[in-house]
């Protein structure tokens, strides 16, 4: 149950791992099988970590304004050679 509840928050940008509890007694050989074929899907699952990066609002819209000051002044070249 616990292992279903969590199958949204695996994978994404972060390293896991995945431990499986199973059980002997027969009683609970469905919810072991069920455990097993589960972390054998699991096993399958590719993540990418990355870093998170903070970015400084400051420093974006500084590079935003200068990126569209490049982009007017070649449409102006681009306006005066048509």
């Amino acid at each position: 149950k616990l292992t279903h509840a969590l199958k949204d928050s695996l994978g994404g940008n972060c390293n896991m791992v995945l431990l499986t509890n199973i059980y002997g007694e027969a009683a609970q050989l469905e919810e072991t099988l069920s455990s097993l074929r589960f972390a054998s899907r699991m096993k399958l699952v590719t993540t990418e970590p990355a870093i998170n990066e903070k970015y400084d609002a400051e420093r974006m819209v500084k590079n935003l304004e200068k990126e569209l000051a490049l982009l007017k002044q070649e449409l102006a070249i681009h306006d005066s050679l048509a």
